[in-house]
């Protein structure tokens, strides 16, 4: 059996490989064969290669979203045309902004954007939004530049084990989809990256985490509750009694539904969000109508979350949210949220957000490093492309 690997696209810290292995063909006959396996980044690819004269032949469409590419074809001309996805592409080599010698590209600026609209659960930027949300963003790319650099400066690199490690949580996030290929589209339709944008994302989470762990020291017991006493009105969402209306967007095996399935129920509860905040039904009325969590009826003022206690989107909505007030709508993988928060509860004990305040400050304390080094930046900027900018 032979390997075959060929570089596909560079994006932040990373480069992905296609890799595909087959068995040595005798005739000539084309064929369709099985027995070979067709992998991006170690992730298998669901197609069946086609085998004449000796070589493999792949399904363009079947794997053309892995390697960034998107498909057409003009009938008239009788031309496939492969193109660069117009979305964040890591292929638009436009530069927008030069970090020191470091030229940032307008495809990778505007992946980490449509992340960060995703990340903060926004369906889009206003204009009004638009220049704030721009500088957050560049922010966040001067960062990055900061991190590679201490990274080189500090012999600090993705090892084996790190490369595992990230490719085993994207396994678990797209585990709770049917298939690999309805991940993919979500991450297309649903926040506008691809797949290897989606994945270099993850890899940078990881080294920044890898770096702020090695390069700042210790925190005493001691240092972590003088930060908690000065600062306890970060630490007041103990638990908090809500009302939620969900809609389902998985099955009854709890399997996601697919694409086109899904963003009807997302239609369904924005047009129901819509007349909730147009005052045209209650948020009772709503829930009593709509929600497909009937546990209201067994909790009508409302059920006690906790952090430990719900999806990890929920109780950040939820954080974020004050009493009386209604969310967005919030994603999680059983669907579709709309949360109103009746009411919140008092500061913790130290004992129970001691990890939460050793975090809070090891980021504090790797933004001040992290300052160190940008502060010493020339940066200079592509000003038509970045003035006109916005996320496309």
């Amino acid at each position: 059996m032979n390997k075959i690997s060929k570089t596909i696209v560079a994006c932040v810290l990373c480069f992905f490989t296609l890799f595909m292995t087959a068995f040595a063909v005798q005739d000539d006959n084309m064929k369709l064969s099985s027995q070979i396996k067709v992998a991006v980044n170690d992730q298998d690819v669901d197609t069946v290669p086609i085998i004449y004269q000796g070589s493999a032949y792949l399904n363009i469409r079947e794997i053309a979203p892995w390697v960034d590419l998107k498909v057409d074809y003009d009938k008239n001309t009788q031309t496939i045309d492969l193109s660069g996805m117009d979305y964040a592409s890591t292929l638009n080599d436009t530069t927008i902004m030069t970090i020191d010698q470091s030229k940032v590209t307008l495809g990778h600026f505007n992946a980490l954007a449509k992340w960060n609209r995703f990340y903060a659960g926004l369906k889009t930027i206003s204009s009004d939004q638009n220049s704030a949300f721009k500088e957050f963003v560049r922010e966040q790319v001067v960062e990055e530049e900061a991190v590679k650099l201490l990274a080189k400066d500090n012999n600090i690199e993705m090892t084996a084990d790190d490369y595992n490690a990230v490719n085993k949580q994207i396994e678990e996030v797209a585990s709770k989809f049917n298939k690999r290929d309805d991940f993919i589209t979500y991450l297309y339709n649903d926040i506008g990256i691809s797949y290897i944008n989606y994945a270099c994302i993850q890899e940078y989470l990881h080294l920044r985490e890898k770096v702020r762990n090695q390069l700042v020291g210790d925190i005493s017991e001691n240092e972590m509750k003088s930060y908690y006493n000065t600062h306890q009105s970060a630490f007041l969402t103990d638990n908090a009694t809500v009302e939620h209306i969900l809609f389902q967007t998985t099955d009854e095996n709890g399997n996601i539904l697919p694409y086109d399935e899904k963003k009807k129920v997302e239609q369904e509860a924005l047009i129901v969000l819509n007349k909730i905040n147009n005052h045209s039904i209650s948020f009772e009325e709503a829930m009593q109508t709509h929600s497909d969590d009937q546990s209201y009826l067994k909790y009508p003022d409302g059920f006690v979350v906790q952090e430990s206690g719900v999806q990890p989107e929920f109780w950040r909505a939820v954080n974020q949210m004050k009493t009386g007030e209604i969310s967005t709508l919030v994603e999680t993988k059983y669907g579709y949220h709309i949360i109103k928060v009746m009411s919140k509860s008092a500061v913790l004990p130290f004992d129970e957000v001691k990890e939460q305040v050793l975090e809070i400050m090891k980021n504090s304390a790797f933004n001040d490093v992290l300052k160190t080094v940008t502060d010493k930046f020339s940066i200079t900027y592509n000003k038509d492309i970045y003035d006109s900018y916005a996320v496309y």
